[in-house]
């Protein structure tokens, strides 16, 4: 895992693979270059096909007209193509697109989709082919036919929604995003580091639990880990901080570590003009009760 800064983006080139492995990834991680280097590694990947981002070809000089293909013969559940992918003039990468036709319920939903983003990015309306192309689930991986067929293919892309489901737990319960340092600082880095770590152990805990291959997805699953981790997670945050355990005598010096940083404005008290109206408390504190 790389944590890079913020000139450092989604990239396949973060993550190491071994011979045989096979990256499934979203339309992000979609580019050319990168999925050249996972080849060189002997490597495959199945990724969500973006067209801005990784032009397709016939061969070096003949482009894929998309568009066209996808139009023709419009009857169709889902079809492949074997085609080039890459730069102008770059090295392209050997793979096939394949497409899945979207019911048109869900492809209305997707078109609205893209309207709402052109609507956030200050721009009048997506083009026509943007709103036709997001009827479809294109997919491009660099696995051949006879390793596994588009349909299988497809499904096994489908699956890439439990990543997104692990990083909304990330976010949700381990509070990942929110980030608590100021750019440049050092503690951003120990602040990520830490969380993950965090998440590491928990998830060793749970399969403790519940056993290794609890919420796998290679057999009939029982239930999402959402619940075991917020449960898991009241479990051990009082082992984390140590508070059940601190030694009565001590919570003096741990409540002066917690005392307010110097600033430069002070914290709000009543005036001592104020407090010496105050009958019931002669010198003392006024307690806050909101």
């Amino acid at each position: 895992m790389i944590i890079t800064d913020k000139h450092g983006g989604e990239s396949l080139k973060h993550y190491p693979l071994n011979q045989g492995d096979v990256a499934i990834v979203d339309r992000g991680l979609c580019h050319a270059n990168a999925i050249l280097e996972k080849q060189s590694e002997y490597a495959d990947v199945i990724a969500r096909y973006s067209q801005s981002s990784m032009p397709l070809y016939h061969n070096d000089t003949s482009d894929f007209d998309l568009i066209n293909w996808l139009k023709s013969n419009n009857n169709f559940k889902f079809k492949s193509h074997s085609v080039l992918a890459g730069a102008k003039n770059a090295e392209k990468v050997n793979g096939h697109i394949i497409a899945l036709k979207l019911p048109e319920k869900e492809a209305k939903v997707a078109r609205r989709g893209c309207r709402k983003q052109a609507a956030s990015k200050a721009r009048n309306k997506p083009s026509k082919n943007t709103l036709f192309l997001a009827g479809f689930l294109l997919v491009f991986t660099t696995l051949s036919a006879q390793i596994l067929s588009p349909e299988i293919l497809l499904e096994i892309y489908k699956c890439r929604w439990q990543i997104e489901l692990a990083i909304k737990r990330l976010k949700s319960l381990l509070d990942l995003d929110e980030l608590r340092a100021k750019e440049g600082s050092g503690l951003a880095e120990v602040w990520l580091n830490g969380k993950l770590l965090y998440a590491l152990i928990l998830e060793k805990r749970l399969r403790r639990k519940l056993g290794d291959d609890w919420g796998y997805l290679n057999k009939e699953r029982i239930g999402s880990l959402w619940r075991p981790w917020k449960l898991l997670k009241s479990e051990i945050a009082p082992m984390i901080t140590g508070v059940l355990f601190w030694r009565v005598e001590n919570w003096c010096a741990a409540l002066s570590v917690l005392f307010e940083r110097s600033r430069h404005r002070k914290l709000q008290t009543i005036p001592e003009s104020i407090r010496k109206l105050l009958p019931d408390y002669p010198g003392q504190p006024v307690p806050i009760f909101s």
